[in-house]
This record gives structure tokens, sequence and C-alpha cells, in this order.
């Protein structure tokens, strides 16, 4: 299973339009294009504190890396190729449930050799043994929908950014639209 999902959409804009909206999603100020964004661990939990992380944090959270690549094609719309890295099971909120899931276990061994309560010992081992399957599904999960996420969370988000530098070039009368040069 691969930790990465490598992909590609195409965007029915021209690439410097699509680029100072991906700009503004990073929180560019100032229409500052970007055509290319790396983000490590490090860079997604920095950008997971500004105002637009914290609203894509459901995506967020299910990547370990992001990779975006903004090119024009032939017929002046934009291709966004992106690599996104998954979460691997070092992931912190996977290894605290694994770390519970352990305690409780060893809790359980502890009452019934110490106490020898053997409804407390089952108890503690089921509840144990809970943790352990929640942990399990919950990073399945968050690596299974990486790429629905992306689509949900992320290209919404960008498609919104680019409506409203469209409709801010359309008022300064800086916006071409490709129809008019037919």
């Amino acid at each position: 299973m691969s930790n990465f999902v490598n992909g590609e959409v195409r965007i029915s804009e021209p690439a410097s339009l699509v680029s100072i909206a991906l700009g503004g999603v990073f929180g560019e100020s100032g229409g500052k294009p970007v055509s290319r964004v790396r983000l490590d661990k490090a860079g997604i939990k920095k950008y997971q504190r500004t105002e637009e992380g914290k609203c894509l944090k459901p995506f967020l959270m299910a990547t370990s890396s992001i990779e975006l690549e903004l090119r024009e094609s032939l017929r002046r719309e934009s291709v966004l190729r992106y690599k996104l890295g998954k979460l691997t099971w070092t992931n912190p909120l996977f290894v605290i449930i694994m770390v519970e899931c352990l305690i409780c276990v060893f809790l359980g061994i502890g009452i019934g050799i110490l106490i020898e309560m053997p409804l407390m010992t089952l108890l503690m081992l089921i509840i144990g043994g809970l943790l352990g399957l929640y942990g399990v599904i919950i990073q399945l999960i968050l690596r299974k929908n990486i790429e629905k996420n992306f689509h949900k969370h992320f290209l919404s988000r960008l498609d919104r950014y680019i409506d409203i530098v469209r409709l801010k070039q359309i008022e300064d009368g800086t916006y071409q639209d490709e129809s008019e040069e037919d």
C-alpha cells in the first residue's frame, strides 16, 4: 500500500487566475500568484494555525505532506497536479490510542494477578481491545479518504477563491474570458 496519492485536477480557468486563488488559499497577501506549494509535517502544522488552515482542518489532519503544482494546458485551462502523503502508523493520534489500549490491558492483567477480580480484569481487557480496534479503524478511515477529503475540502475552498479573483478581475477590467478570444 502506497503512502502517497497522486493525481491531477483540470480547472477551466487560466493558470494566472488560479495561481492568485491558490496564493489566497495559502495565505499570500496582495494577490501574489503561487504555482508550486510544498508542505511537510511542520509546514502543515504551521498552516493549521492560520485562518485558512482552520477551515481545512478535516483535510489537513489526514495528510502528512502536500505537494501541489499548477500548470497551464494548451486549451487555456489549468492543471493542478497533487501528491498527498497519507498518515503513517506513527500518527500521534493513533500512537496515543494504542498506548491507552496497552495501559488498559496491563492494568487488567495487573488487577487480575494482584486482586484476583476476574470481572474487573475482563472489563479492562475488553476496554483495551475496543480502544485498539477504534484506533485501527480511525487510522484506516483517515488513510482511505484522503483524496475524497482533498476534493471535498481543499478544492471547494480553491473554487471559492477562484470565483472571488474572477469577480475582482471583472471589476478591474483585467479578466479575459476565453470565449471572447475565439
